[in-house]
């Protein structure tokens, strides 16, 4: 958008994305990119299995409608796993800001992201945790 004059057009803005919503008593707000939640964390469960907990962002700019989670090896920076499209509805586990993550590779490092989405996705928030060693060590001796 770029004002105009006799003079002629003026310098142009950047494009925000933004989208009413109704508020309650008639009051309407915009939606705009929420900002990061906080207090994303990773704990380790079991030797292949990961808990992800966090809170609401400060200022979640609209209606927090999902949240991406992904998932990558932190020494390759290949995406392992992809949580899509997580609704944050009131029966959801999302709604409850915890996400279990079965499935993982044991004694790996992995790099945790999310970002909560209103009209669209906002800034991320990282986590990282390392599984624990695991699994069936099978050892053989020949006599």
């Amino acid at each position: 958008m770029a004002g105009y004059t006799a003079a002629g057009v003026g310098s142009f803005t950047r494009s925000v994305s933004r989208q009413p919503y109704e508020g309650g008593k008639g009051t309407i707000f915009l939606q705009v990119c929420p900002v990061p939640p906080k207090e994303f964390r990773a704990q380790i469960i079991t030797a292949n299995d990961v808990h992800l907990t966090w809170k609401e962002p400060d200022n979640s700019n609209g209606i927090v409608k999902f949240y991406f989670i992904k998932i990558y090896n932190t020494k390759t920076g290949l995406q392992v796993g992809n949580v899509r499209n997580q609704s944050a509805d009131k029966e959801s586990d999302m709604q409850q800001h915890s996400r279990p993550i079965p499935g993982l590779e044991y004694y790996t490092n992995y790099t945790y992201t999310i970002q909560a989405a209103t009209i669209k996705p906002g800034e991320m928030a990282y986590a990282t945790a390392r599984t624990e060693e695991g699994g069936i060590v099978l050892t053989f001796s020949y006599v």
